[in-house]
This record gives C-alpha cells, sequence and structure tokens, in this order.
C-alpha cells in the first residue's frame, strides 16, 4: 500500500484536513510547540502535518482533536455538525466550581429568554 493510500484503493488527500487543523489551532491561541506537546508529538512533525506533507494515524487525529475541541469528522470533512455536548462538557471541565456554576447559571438565563 502506498504512503498515503487507505484501503479499497483511496488515496488520502491530507492538504484539506492540514488546513483545518492549522485555522484552529491559531484561532484557538495555540502555537505550533504547544499543541505538539499537548498532542504529543513532535514539532517538525506537526509543521509536516500542517504543510500537508505528512499524513497522520487515527490516534494522531484522535488527540489532535480532542486538543482543538472539535470531532475527528470535522478535522476530516468540516463537517460543521460538531458534537457540540462533548465540546461543552470538554470546556467546563477545565473551569473551577464557581466558574461551572456561573456557567450553569448563564446557560438557565438563555433558557428562559427562548421561552419569551
Amino acid at each position: 500500500m502506498k504512503k498515503n493510500e487507505v484501503r479499497g484503493g483511496h488515496e488520502m488527500d491530507y492538504t484539506y484536513s492540514s488546513k483545518i487543523i492549522k485555522n484552529l489551532r491559531i484561532r484557538q491561541g495555540y502555537t505550533v510547540e504547544q499543541l505538539a506537546e499537548e498532542v504529543d508529538i513532535s514539532t517538525k512533525f506537526l509543521y509536516e502535518i500542517e504543510a500537508g506533507k505528512k499524513g497522520f494515524s487515527a490516534g494522531v487525529l484522535y488527540k489532535i482533536s480532542r486538543a482543538l475541541n472539535v470531532s475527528c469528522d470535522y478535522i476530516l470533512t468540516n463537517n460543521k455538525q460538531r458534537v457540540i455536548s462533548d465540546l461543552i462538557v470538554e470546556l467546563v471541565k477545565k473551569l473551577d466550581n464557581k466558574e461551572q456554576m456561573a456557567v450553569e447559571h448563564i446557560l438557565l438565563e438563555i433558557l428562559k429568554l427562548k421561552k419569551k
């Protein structure tokens, strides 16, 4: 099997995914070094992924998607239907108890406004 070939003889084009990864990284304020450390890959490898020069395994894709709070599907296809509940849970987990209570209060207020 060729380097970028997947089962069934189709070649995987990493160009699109690499652009999504780079754009998400920049929008979320990660440096290449920070994201590479978070994903546990070398900085050089992440540069090559973002340049579309290297492909990545399912495991690396999973780690990148978790670090960037998006689904693997979003990175591969730019599917806008991300798993929002997972994203919200991951973000809220990073907050302390007081901050979590504030988020809960805000969400409840939004629901009240929506009912009007």
